[in-house]
Formats: structure tokens, C-alpha cells, sequence
């Protein structure tokens, strides 16, 4: 491995470290943790299996219900000037519990044109995303304060995080 492959490594690794804790922050200790495997001029960062190189879902539970499996990968490369972290190709897939088309995908690729480089494609139909509502919706209150009672959840009422100016995508 060269010194710069190394230098690679070190930064994707520090992204994959931060890519845990969030992970587990939101969706608690047990979520598995994200590794980086070099090949070369790119490293995927993604969560491994204990073999290192095999990329792992995250389940999601609703209530201690698993429900959903997110699918996430990046493969690091360096920016233009060779200096900074860059992502060349990213993939985030949400998948019902066992189906194996996703409710929804956010995929960038780099140098991409058609698609474009950076989108959002929703698979899902209105009832599996609505089933999901139910299964996630507090019956006191929402997050928000207003009482939901009585009152069917509404897909308008999902927001897809995909960041600030970088547009980097949320969980």
C-alpha cells in the first residue's frame, strides 16, 4: 500500500467512525459498525460483516419491531486537488422488512449526467409508506405538538433529510 493509499484509508476510516456513531445515535448501540476497505484509488465505507468485505443492511425497528433494512455504502476517493475526502459513488437504499425492491433509493455518483450525479428515487407505493406511518405514529401527540388523533398519517408529512449546500444526505 502507498503512502497516499494509506492517507486514503486513514480519512475514510474517520468518515466510517462517524458514520456509527450516527447511525447508532439515531437508531441505537446495537446498529452494526461501518469499516473501510481499501481497493487501491477507492474505499468502501459501508457496514462490514466480520469478513471485512461484505456490506451488511442495518435493520430499523418500529416499537422493538424490526421493519425496515437500510442499505448503505460509499466509496471514498480524494477530491480533485488530492486533498480532501471526496465520495465518488454513494448508494442509500430503505427496504421494507424481506422485500427485495426498495421503498426508496438516494444514489450519487460522482461524475454522473444521466441520472443526474445526485437523486432521490421513491419505489414505494402510498400504502406500504402509510402502513409505516401507522406503525411509527405516537398516539398522544406528533413531534410537533399537534394532536394526530383520529387523523390518518399523510406521506406529505415524511421529510427526506439530503443536507445543506454539500448536499449531503441525513438519516
Amino acid at each position: 500500500m502507498t503512502a497516499d493509499e494509506a492517507r486514503l484509508e486513514a480519512k475514510a476510516t474517520g468518515f466510517a467512525e462517524t458514520l456509527t456513531a450516527l447511525t447508532r445515535g439515531v437508531l441505537g448501540p446495537d446498529s452494526p459498525r461501518f469499516s473501510a476497505s481499501n481497493s487501491g484509488t477507492r474505499v468502501l465505507v459501508a457496514p462490514l460483516d466480520e469478513d471485512g468485505m461484505t456490506a451488511t443492511s442495518i435493520p430499523v425497528a418500529i416499537d422493538q419491531v424490526p421493519c425496515l433494512q437500510l442499505h448503505i455504502q460509499h466509496f471514498c476517493c480524494w477530491d480533485t486537488a488530492g486533498q480532501y475526502l471526496a465520495t465518488d459513488r454513494a448508494d442509500v437504499k430503505v427496504f421494507f422488512e424481506s422485500s427485495l425492491e426498495p421503498l426508496l433509493r438516494h444514489e450519487y455518483v460522482r461524475k454522473g449526467k444521466n441520472p443526474p450525479g445526485a437523486h432521490l428515487q421513491v419505489h414505494a407505493h402510498r400504502d406500504e409508506l402509510a402502513y409505516l406511518l401507522r406503525l411509527a405514529e405516537r398516539k398522544q401527540s406528533s413531534p410537533s405538538g399537534k394532536s394526530r388523533r383520529g387523523k390518518p398519517p399523510r406521506i406529505s408529512e415524511i421529510h427526506f433529510p439530503v443536507g445543506g449546500h454539500r448536499f449531503r444526505p441525513g438519516l
